[in-house]
């Protein structure tokens, strides 16, 4: 009897061990995905909204931040994205970081080519993480966003994209995680 008592109790410690390292395990990864699904699903809204589906947005997330980056004709596309961006499931805050394309930025500078060789640089650096860190430009203007680890790696990155022939102005959205 003393032996069948031992026995149910180890069980049930084991029982709860594993219980609660599979919540964790579930938890984890839900944090990793739960990103990718907000970001789908902003995507998604801003597909289904005509005032928004015509701009040049990039979205991306952690940890349900959700950073809106790149180039809409109006400042009311701007607004209506960030009210979209903010309504969708799981998202906790949104950084909207839209820019409104302006006229007469001067003349029109290859942007493929300022965002190869901004990719490129961020690459050969070794406190960039290029993977990280988005680049936009219209006209010369560069908008860097995205999630790094450290303050010093924005403003680095910011330094390496200013520095690029053909750069007008840097617009330095990056969010330090």
């Amino acid at each position: 009897m003393r032996n069948m008592l031992k026995n149910i109790l180890i069980f049930t410690v084991i029982i709860h061990i594993v219980s609660y390292i599979n919540a964790q395990v579930k938890e984890t990864v839900g944090e990793d995905t739960s990103d990718i699904v907000i970001t789908q699903r902003v995507k998604e809204a801003f597909a289904t909204d005509p005032a928004v589906n015509k701009g040049d947005i990039n979205v991306e997330t952690y940890e349900g931040v959700v950073q809106l980056s790149g180039f809409v004709d109006t400042s009311e596309q701007v607004s209506r994205a960030g009210e979209i961006a903010a309504g969708v499931k799981g998202v906790k805050s949104v950084k909207n970081t839209l820019i409104v394309k302006e006229e007469g930025l001067g003349e029109f500078i290859d942007d493929s080519i300022i965002i190869a060789k901004i990719k490129t640089s961020f690459a050969l650096d070794p406190t960039v993480s290029a993977l990280s860190i988005k680049v936009n430009s219209l006209n010369g203007a560069v908008q860097l966003s995205g999630f790094v680890d450290s303050a010093e790696e924005a403003r680095r990155a910011e330094e390496i994209a200013a520095g690029v022939k053909g750069v007008k102005l840097v617009e330095n959205d990056i969010i330090v995680k």
